[in-house]
């Protein structure tokens, strides 16, 4: 079964139903969205803000751990048929 979650900053999950729309998935990480694809399980896509560095968004140690690469803000985990 595909699932996506959503990791905010505090490192709680948030579990839908289906692929979130892009307008979604902006709601969710707070602006731009930019894709990248995890160096540490590659059937999993993490959708991430796009300017999350230039607006000084929070570490987030979870999301970072899943992708492999330090990521801030609220992040956008997708596996399954979920995956853009």
């Amino acid at each position: 079964m595909s699932k996506t979650t959503a990791t905010p900053t505090t490192a709680t999950f948030a579990t839908l139903a289906e692929k979130p729309t892009l307008e979604q998935a902006q709601k969710i990480v707070g602006g731009y969205v930019e894709m990248i694809t995890s160096r540490v399980d590659s059937t999993k896509q993490i959708l991430a803000n796009e300017e999350g560095l230039i607006h000084n968004l929070p570490f987030n140690e979870s999301a970072s751990n899943i992708a492999g690469v330090p990521l801030v803000g609220n992040v956008i985990i997708l596996t399954g048929k979920a995956r853009w």
